[in-house]
């Protein structure tokens, strides 16, 4: 005889359903990562078209002669496009994506979990 306590068949099948339910959560969880990293990566990809007209203007406005301040003044604004077209979106849709669900106890179950076990 052990003296570790039975697991009545009951209690037993009732902790495979919190642990199928966990999993199922997790895979979910995997699925929704997935599609996020897909979704951030496809944004990433390429480059801005190179504009001719566009190139060198707002120097004059700014009354920039130096070709030093025109050049600062170009990488700014190329990195603000280049931010607003590509990599913003792909910082968004991670940040959603890796933000940890809030609907979790002190244990680490999602509600989700617990209300198929209820």
């Amino acid at each position: 005889m052990t003296d570790a306590p039975e697991m009545s068949l009951g209690r037993a099948q009732n902790t495979i359903a919190i642990q199928a339910a966990r999993i199922a959560t997790l895979e979910a969880r995997v699925d929704a990562l997935t599609v996020a990293l897909c979704d951030a990566a496809s944004q990433l990809d390429g480059k801005p078209d190179y504009h001719d007209e566009g190139m060198g203007c707002g120097l004059e406005d700014r009354n920039i002669n130096d070709r030093y301040e025109a050049m600062a003044f170009g990488w700014e604004e190329a990195m603000e496009r280049v931010y607003s077209e590509h990599v913003n979106g792909a910082v968004e849709a991670l940040t959603a994506a890796i933000s940890p669900p809030t609907d979790h106890n002190e244990r680490g179950e999602y509600a989700s979990a617990r209300a198929n076990n209820e």
